[in-house]
This record gives structure tokens, sequence and C-alpha cells, in this order.
């Protein structure tokens, strides 16, 4: 059986607490030839010792300690040492079962350009498919909070796919959409399976439970960046660019709403979100949870909010 060279970008920044549960769910993978490389952006804990340990015990690993550059740094850092014909991705306090790099491999199948696979459930066989890029780009904007996610770290990727791909130093949020557009939009074929293999770990330091900063508005940066290159390029994709705003200033605004916004700069985005938000109700593509919630959102903020603090406390739990 042909097995193709897999590299494994794994960014590692003070997450001592989970790393040995990573690297040991990544070393101990049924799939044996791997290029497994370690990016120390910088840590201030014990994740760099961690690292040279696995290192001296495991050929495939190859570390990079640097100063601290961000995710995108230290992505675009790993992404300079792929050796792999095939690159993925896995966060650092995350896990992945014993099966999850064959199961992806197989799905790539030497045909497509990039594999995709669920990231919160299993799923019916008979939604296996393989889609055009153009069509797997709006399988994932419509129904990857569903299923398939806006994230790198449940997708294989051709490495010459990715060739003069790069994540953007200001994009401290969002880079995984910024990444996943750019290469789906030159992929030919590509390929959804049905088996989760991936465990993703929401840690203290989620974004999703952090308070607003100034970083955050990256989100708004990778929303723009679409939208321009969709206006300019691939205008028969307009519906899903502006989609894709509206859901980065209604993710915005949640955040808000965990602190550290003043009000004046909460009202400013969400009359923004109101001024964008006709063509979204009008796309019959978009999810009707999503339509309730941001017409809770636009016209009634106040209990939207009291609804949005109970559901956060039973997330919390």
């Amino acid at each position: 059986m042909d097995s193709p060279l897999v590299s494994i970008i794994v960014p590692v920044y003070n997450t001592e607490e989970y790393l040995a549960e990573c690297l040991d769910s990544i070393t101990q993978q049924e799939y044996r030839n791997l290029d497994i490389i370690l990016v120390d952006d910088g840590s201030t804990d014990r994740c760099p010792e961690i690292c040279d340990y696995y290192a001296k015990n495991d050929s495939r690993i190859h570390i990079i300690h640097q100063h601290n550059k961000g995710v995108s740094g230290a992505l675009n850092t790993g992404l300079t040492a792929v050796k792999g014909a095939y690159i993925t991705f896995s966060g650092s306090d995350d896990t992945i079962d014993p099966d999850h790099i064959s199961n992806m491999v197989q799905l790539l199948d030497s045909k497509h350009d990039i594999a995709c696979s669920p990231i919160k459930r299993d799923l019916p066989k008979q939604c296996e498919e393989v889609l055009s890029g153009e069509d797997a780009l709006k399988k994932v904007i419509y129904k990857g909070h569903d299923d398939y996610m806006w994230y790198l770290v449940n997708k294989l990727f051709r490495s010459t796919l990715v060739e003069n791909v790069t994540f953007m130093p200001d994009e401290h949020y969002g880079e995984d959409f910024s990444f996943i557009w750019k290469t789906f939009l030159k992929a030919k074929t590509v390929a959804f399976g049905t088996i989760k293999t991936y465990n993703y770990r929401q840690s203290s330091t989620s974004v999703s439970l952090a308070s607003f900063n100034e970083k955050h508005l990256s989100y708004l940066t990778v929303g723009n960046r679409f939208y321009e290159h969709i206006k300019e390029h691939r205008p028969k994709l307009m519906q899903e660019a502006e989609y894709v705003q509206a859901r980065v200033l209604y993710r915005l605004l949640n955040i808000m709403l965990q602190g550290g916004s003043d009000k004046a700069t909460y009202k400013y985005y969400a009359k923004l979100l109101k001024e964008n938000q006709a063509s979204v109700f009008k796309n019959k593509e978009v999810p009707l949870l999503f339509k309730a919630k941001l017409f809770l959102k636009i016209y009634f903020d106040r209990l939207y909010y009291y609804i949005w603090l109970v559901v956060s406390h039973f997330e919390r739990k």
C-alpha cells in the first residue's frame, strides 16, 4: 500500500497541561509515515521541555523554537518546514484517534486535493461526497457550523495546493477560514467523509470563552478580505461573502458580550450588522437557526442577551 509522507503542523503555546496527551495521540497513529512539526511559539511554561523530550524519543518529530509570533506566525513557520506530500494541522491541546491520519489519507485517495472529516459527530454513510472546490467551500460556509466547521484541523491538504498560501500576520483570529477559502478555491475536488476522528478540546484559553480585545477585530479583517476577493474574482459567490460577513460580525458581538467592550463600540458593530442583514434573510441557503438568532440579535437585543447568558452558563458546565 502506498503511504505518502504526511506532515502534521502543531503550533504550541502554553498548553503544558494537555501537550503530552496530544503528542501521544499523534505519535501512536496507525499511519506511521509522519513528519511531525512542533512549533514552540515562545511558550513560557514547560512546553519547550515536553517538546524536546518527545523529539528525543521519536525521530519523526522536528521542533522549531521561536520567539512568540502568534498563531499565524507559528503556522507560517510550520509551513516552511513541511516535507510531506500531504499536510494537516493539530491543536496542541487536542487529541486525534489512532486511525485519524489513515482515514484522512484514504479519503483523499490520491485523487483529490483536500479531504474533510466531521468534527462534532459521525455522520451517515450517505453523507460522503466529492465536490468541486467552489461547491465544497459553499458546503463548509453553510454547513460548517454543524459538522465540518471553519477549522483546519479536520482537513488534509495536498502540499502542492498550499504553495504560496500563507497566514496573514494581522489575522489573530479567523485565520483558519482565511486559509480554507484560499485553498478551496484552488482545489479541483474536495472529498467529505463521515467518520469523526479529531477530538477538539474547548480549554479555558479558547477564544469562545475570552473577553473582547482589539485582536478580535481581525475576524472582520478576515471577512472583509474574503468579501473583496469574491467581489473582484468570483462574483457568483457574493451571497456567500455577505453571509460570512454577517457571521463574523455576529460572532464578534457575542465575544463583546463576554466583557472588555464599551457600549459605544458594541453599538457601532451592532449597527453594521443591522445594515448588512437583508441579503442574509433573503438567502435560502442560510440555516434557519442562524436567521432566527440574527433576528433576535438585531431587533430584540436585550432578550437575546438574557438568552445568551443562560446558554453560556450551561456551555461552561
